[in-house]
């Protein structure tokens, strides 16, 4: 079955708009090309199939409208790829390789969740508990010694 050309160009706006929000780079141009995709979508949704009926209400999801504040907010939180799930599910993931009863998988995985937390906890209280990181100072700062560091404006 081949999707009618109104609804497939109506999901390429929604596809192009979040590939650009889900960028680790993004520039303002970028941005500015999403947020105008993501609304003409929006839009669109909501003329092909709700089409301002009570009844057809139900179509729309939060989750549609919610699509036009995602541009504007990547000027606050940053690019999707940083503030999406997908950091969750890395960790899911990886909390999922280490199962090792399966007679009580989850209280495993609660368990070796719960030690991972803690010594990231340490690590991030401690420093010097992890050899591999290096205290870095945010981008413009200024090192003035004896602790203190001069923020820019």
């Amino acid at each position: 079955m081949i999707l009618p050309s109104k609804y497939w160009k109506n999901l390429c706006k929604l596809v192009c708009g979040v590939w650009i929000l889900v960028q680790r780079h993004i520039t303002g141009s970028q941005l500015q090309e999403a947020h105008s995709h993501l609304v003409q979508f929006v839009e669109e949704f909501e003329n092909l199939y709700y089409q301002w009926q009570v009844d057809r209400i139900h179509f729309c999801c939060p989750c549609i409208h919610t699509l036009l504040h995602a541009a504007p907010e990547v000027m606050w939180v940053g690019p999707g790829a940083y503030t999406t799930q997908f950091t969750i599910e890395c960790t899911i993931g990886n909390l999922g390789q280490e199962i090792w009863q399966p007679s009580n998988p989850f209280a495993n995985l609660a368990r070796c969740a719960l030690q991972q937390s803690q010594v990231n906890t340490l690590k991030s209280i401690y420093l010097e508990l992890d050899p591999n990181s290096k205290p870095q100072l945010p981008k413009g700062v200024v090192d003035v010694g004896e602790g203190y560091i001069m923020l820019r404006p």
